[in-house]
Parts: C-alpha cells; structure tokens; sequence
C-alpha cells in the first residue's frame, strides 16, 4: 500500500509534506495588490513578485502570452544575472525559452511541466515543478512555472496555487462585472440627455490629467478619480426631464430641484459597496474654494480634492460644449474663465495643475471623446 502510495506521487509529481509557506498571507498578499492594478498586462507581474517573495519557492518562472506562444518574461532561480523586470524581452534573455501554446494541454493546471519545456543554457526546471495557464477575467495572461529546488511540491503547495490561479481569474471577473456596472450606469443618464453624451468620458479623461499633474499616481487613487468623475451626475436620474432636459433657463424653483441631484446621486451609489470611492465626488463636486456652492457649503481644503479636481474640469467642459440655451465658448476663453476662478470658485493649486496641461493633450481627449474640434492657438 505505501509503495502505491509513492507510485501515484511519482505519477502526480506531487507528495504529501507540508511545508512553512504562509500560504492565505500569500493569498492576501497577491488580491490586495492586484486590487490596485487596473491593467491586465501587470497582473501577471503582481503574482511573480509575490511569489518570489515567498520561503518555500526556489523556482518562479512567468511566461507571457503573445502571439500564440509563451514567451519568458521574468525570472526567479536562473541566477541573479538572469532575473528580468517588466519591460525587457524574454526573447532578448533566454532566446529559446518559449513555449508553444498548441503544445499544452487545455487544463490551467499542468503537472510536470518539464515534458513542455526545454532547457537552455543550465536552466534546469524541477521535475516536481507545475505549470498555471494564468488569465484575469477571461482574457489570457501567461504560463506561471513554480517549482521548488530539491524537493517536491507537496500536495497543500500544490492544491494552493491551483487555487490562486483560480482567485485570480475570478477577480477578474468580478472587475469585469464591477466595470459594465460601472457604464451601464453612465450609459442610463447619458441616454435620457444626448446634449451632453460623451461629457462624462471628457471629464474623467481630464480629471486624470490634472490628478497625475497634483502627485497622484497610485492606481487605488486614480481609480477613485475615474470613478467619481464618470458617476458624477448620475443623481440626474432623480429629476424630471421636464427640468432635466428643458431648452432655455431652469427657474428658481426648477433649479432648487436640479440642485438636489448631488444628494440623490450620493443616495444611489452608497449602497454599492464597490463604487463607494466615487462618493465624495458624487456629492461635493458642486462645491466652491470660497464656500458659497452646494449642497453643504464646504470652504477650501474642506472640500475632498478628487472633488476639487473634478470642479475644474466639469466647469470646462461645460464652458466648452454647446447647449440649447448658449453657445459654447472658445478653448482659450475657458481658460482664462477657469484662471480668474482659483481662489474663488476652484481650488487654486487645482487650478494651475489644470492650465499646466499641453494644449496638445487636451486636444487628444476632445477628439477621441467625440468633442467638437477647437480652434486651439
């Protein structure tokens, strides 16, 4: 009985020995960093440094999808000379690491990972090595090699990074999810007023630009920009198109019912865990520096500064883009508009990050968000 016990471990390429990895710290470890990631390509990158970090693991090899093959793009027990960063080609490392896509079986999990792939100039995979075909919400991301040096895998190791393969992929989806959520709400406002369609997707491009310009760089952050801008007038919802879609001047009672959408807007989203971020935009970005907006009268570096930021750029905008009542305003006049503003209505540090923005990058945005064309000079 114990010889066919080993017999399946030498079939398997797995035993039964535990060993000292923290593996939910791990675990922890990749989701929380991948929770700040919003690009696929650096997922991959995320999960490889995490686990060279790990004890335990002697081997760490990722291999990026491209063009129908996996092509080695960082390295962990090839020898410090041989440890690549993003950015450097896999091909210009090891020129014949690469692995056929074809050639691999269509399980993620892959257990004895050496049959797939060669050696080349003393790179030795373990014989106890597996491979995980890695994807993040359904779009592929690359082969992840993990082995560990003299020993064999053992089967928690094992069942562990099956199962990180799998956390991966479904917070992938859930981002995916998170994100049609995200538009379809954007889409629902936008239709019932096609005067400002594309608006929202102008001022998170340019919330961001001027974000990046303050110091904020970490995606957690930007994300809370991008969200709060896209969502930032979906409380519109709750007011009567009699008043939301009126062609000439709102009323005093009219605009005192226009005025609420930040509180409905803040109604709305708060009970959505995930988009929680977007709240101090929803609800403050009709706020002033010298403390006369709404709805709460906030004054100066009381007022959240995504909030500040998304002011500038909203009041741009609007100046920029025709509406049934009033022409828009040329390039150059918004800006001297949002410049004689800092101090009084924008937060002036906000202010000059916004008018340091090339007239070129501003441009881009425009054209791409299906603005009308500036005469920009």
């Amino acid at each position: 009985m114990a010889r066919a016990a080993e017999l399946q471990q030498e079939q398997t390429g797995v035993s039964y020995q535990m060993s000292g990895i923290n593996r939910p710290g791990i675990l922890r470890t990749i989701l929380r960093n991948l929770a700040e990631v919003s690009q696929p390509e650096m997922v991959l990158h995320e999960v490889f440094r995490t686990l060279r970090a790990a004890s335990g693991f002697k081997l760490v090899l990722a291999f990026k999808y491209e063009n129908g093959v996996y092509v080695l793009h960082e390295a962990m027990g090839l020898g410090k000379s041989r440890v690549t960063e993003p950015g450097f080609s896999g091909r210009m490392l090891v020129p014949r690491l690469v692995v056929k896509a074809q050639s691999l079986p269509p399980a993620r999990f892959i257990p004895g990972i050496q049959r797939f792939i060669s050696g080349y100039r003393g790179i030795f995979v373990e014989r106890y090595a597996v491979g995980l075909k890695m994807s993040f919400g359904g779009i592929p991301l690359g082969l992840l090699v993990v082995g560990s040096g003299n020993r064999k895998l053992s089967r928690v190791e094992v069942d562990f990074l099956y199962l990180m393969a799998d956390q991966v992929e479904l917070l992938g989806r859930i981002r995916r999810t998170y994100q049609a959520t995200l538009q379809a709400l954007v889409n629902a406002l936008e239709s019932r007023d096609l005067t400002t369609e594309g608006h929202s997707e102008r001022v998170t491009e340019y919330s961001l630009l001027v974000a990046r310009r303050l110091g904020i760089e970490r995606e957690q952050e930007l994300n809370m920009v991008m969200w709060g801008a896209l969502l930032h007038d979906i409380g519109k919802i709750g007011i009567p198109d009699a008043i939301l879609l009126k062609p000439s001047q709102l009323t005093y009672q009219e605009w005192q019912q226009m005025r609420k959408h930040p509180e409905i807007g803040y109604r709305i989203i708060s009970g959505i865990d995930f988009l929680r971020d977007a709240l101090p935009v929803i609800l403050y970005h009709h706020e002033r520096w010298d403390g006369k907006g709404y709805p709460s009268g906030l004054r100066g570096e009381e007022i959240p500064l995504n909030a500040r930021i998304f002011a500038v750029v909203d009041a741009f905008d609007a100046m920029t883009t025709d509406r049934p009542y009033r022409r828009a305003m040329s390039y150059q006049e918004a800006r001297e508009e949002i410049a004689e503003g800092g101090g009084t209505q924008f937060c002036p540090r906000c202010v000059d990050a916004f008018l340091e923005i090339p007239d070129s990058e501003m441009e881009k945005v425009r054209r791409r968000q299906g603005g009308v064309f500036w005469d920009i000079r």
